[in-house]
């Protein structure tokens, strides 16, 4: 089930048009929000996430794990693969080329380069989803943030690897990471946040 809270989450009241759909990411761009659901496609709101309508046309696999926004692009990572929308999720066109992993389970886009995380490791585009080139890692990548000129993903086995080249090339970054089964990051003020599966929360100060 989804909720909404509009006093910073002190109250939480149900949203009815997500009910039992069990979205699995939203993504915000100006006074619209987009909402992946596992079973139910893409869904879109424009007041604040009261109200939701479903944005699937075109996209043959409703099962979204990820959305990521760039420029006025919107890209789906989904369990066959990566579709994109350029309008506004009214209509949806696959893009897989060269995008040997169709179990798409990340994605991140930063300065026109979208980077997807797979089941098997980390692709990137450099021309809006048209053709994806593998980078040189090849874990199972769970998720992605960033910070300043740098991109951390988090991986399950492999720990945390850090691009500074807009992701071609991934360092690991794990001294006293003692649990390297990572679920998710966040950036939080000069700190990397990392969750782990069974470890506990990794917090590690961001070098300049």
């Amino acid at each position: 089930n989804s909720f909404v809270s509009h006093d910073n989450g002190v109250n939480w009241t149900p949203i009815s048009d997500l009910q039992h759909l069990g979205p699995s990411c939203i993504v915000i761009s100006g006074s619209n929000f987009y909402a992946g659901t596992v079973g139910g496609g893409v869904f879109y709101s424009t007041d604040n996430g009261e109200h939701w309508i479903n944005i699937s046309n075109g996209l043959t696999d409703l099962h979204v794990t990820c959305l990521a926004i760039n420029g006025g692009e919107i890209f789906a990572g989904t369990y066959g693969g990566i579709f994109r929308s350029t309008d506004n999720g009214g209509n949806w066109e696959e893009v897989n080329t060269g995008l040997a992993n169709h179990n798409v389970l990340s994605l991140i886009a930063r300065d026109g380069v979208i980077i997807s995380g797979t089941s098997t490791g980390i692709f990137r585009s450099t021309n809006s989803g048209a053709s994806w080139v593998g980078a040189n890692f090849s874990r199972y990548t769970t998720s992605f943030v960033i910070s300043g000129t740098r991109i951390f993903a988090g991986t399950f086995g492999g720990g945390v690897v850090v691009s500074s080249d807009g992701g071609a090339v991934w360092t690991p970054v794990n001294t006293g990471l003692t649990n390297q089964e990572i679920l998710s990051l966040a950036i939080s003020g000069n700190k990397i946040v990392g969750g782990t599966e069974g470890g506990g929360v990794f917090i590690s100060p961001l070098e300049n």
